[in-house]
């Protein structure tokens, strides 16, 4: 998948050059080119959050060589924490974002 800025549609960027630059070189932000739907019965609250991150984000990263086959493991290395799921009703969950190396929300943002 390539990515282009909001302020110039004409030039295109892989996964990989688009993380590296944060903003893309017009100052503008890198949008992807489409948006795969998400098919929600490939996902389960059994899934480790390392695969859930890696199937929601493979269609991102495709074609971008080097990080496509890597990003099974980017993802393991990345959440090598617990981020459990917990029920309080059948059809009410909370996800715990507290129990990463900081123990705040962020590192999973940051992982």
């Amino acid at each position: 998948m390539k990515y282009f800025s909001t302020r110039d549609h004409s030039k295109h960027f892989s996964f990989s050059e688009a993380l590296k630059y944060g903003l893309a070189p017009d100052g503008g932000l890198f949008l992807p080119e489409k948006l795969e739907k998400v098919q929600l019965i490939e996902f389960n609250h059994k899934m480790s959050f390392a695969d859930f991150a890696d199937k929601l984000l493979s269609p991102f990263v495709s074609g971008d060589e080097g990080l496509e086959d890597r990003l099974p493991e980017i993802c393991q290395s990345a959440f090598q924490f617990s981020i459990p799921l917990r029920f309080r009703k059948e059809r009410f969950a909370i996800l715990e974002l507290f129990h990463g190396p900081t123990s705040a929300f962020k590192d999973v943002g940051a992982c």
